[in-house]
């Protein structure tokens, strides 16, 4: 790591969960200097209500001198490759775009790798599955982010992908115990594939698991998420 790279400075963390977008300031520090701020967009789908949206929360905020976005979807190098959004964002350079509009430096990562970065301790390789609306999947060496690994719309089993197999919708269907069920098959296949030294299970529905965890696994919650965006920047 450089010594430019190891700079922190005051940092607007943005993370859009669908309609929903929310903000915090943090300082060179990284810890929080005022209060988060959030808001909703009626059409998500469309770049430009998002776009004006963060500008809007951007306006509330003094002194920070980058930003780091936590996007739904696959992100390459700061473009959005796919997403639940809709189709209007593929291959949209939404960090580019935030770049011209607020003036200063953007990255732009998917919210499970922000996720992901806010629980890791750093050491060997962890992975950090999201059980939220969404079923996400982020994947780390050494606290380094492996990018764009999304587990989620691979195939699982037959037709269904992973997203079908244990994520809102089939907890939805198939009840708490039978869902805790499949997360224990999936923990299963994720061990022998990438031999993780630990595996954290994060998001809204991660509590209501009703099964006891193999060794190796554990249930963490994020409070601190937006510290997952600052570390973009290390």
């Amino acid at each position: 790591m450089t010594a430019e790279m190891s700079v922190r400075r005051p940092t607007l963390c943005v993370e859009v969960w669908g309609p929903r977008i929310t903000s915090s300031l943090l300082t060179a520090r990284g810890e929080s200097k005022s209060d988060r701020h959030s808001t909703r967009v009626q059409r998500a789908s469309h770049p430009d209500k998002v776009l004006d949206a963060i500008v809007q929360l951007a306006s509330k905020y003094k002194n920070f001198e980058r930003v780091a976005v936590g996007f739904p979807g696959v992100v390459r190098e700061g473009i959005i490759t796919r997403s639940p959004l809709g189709s209007a964002w593929k291959d949209y350079p939404l960090s580019r775009q935030l770049q011209v509009k607020l003036e200063c430096l953007v990255k732009v990562a998917s919210v499970f790798d922000i996720k992901g970065l806010s629980v890791i301790e750093g050491e060997g390789v962890e992975l950090v599955l999201t059980l939220d609306a969404e079923f996400g999947s982020a994947l780390f060496l050494d606290g380094r982010m492996v990018p764009n690994f999304s587990l989620g719309p691979h195939p699982f089993r037959k037709k269904h992908s992973y997203e079908d197999y244990v994520g809102a919708a089939a907890l939805k269907a198939v009840g708490v115990k039978a869902w805790s069920k499949r997360v224990l098959r999936t923990l299963d296949l994720m061990g022998p594939m990438l031999n993780p030294r630990m595996i954290y299970l994060t998001g809204a529905h991660a509590k209501r698991l009703k099964t006891d965890l193999p060794p190796g696994v554990s249930i963490v919650q994020s409070p601190a998420s937006f510290l997952g965006s600052d570390r973009l920047w290390d």
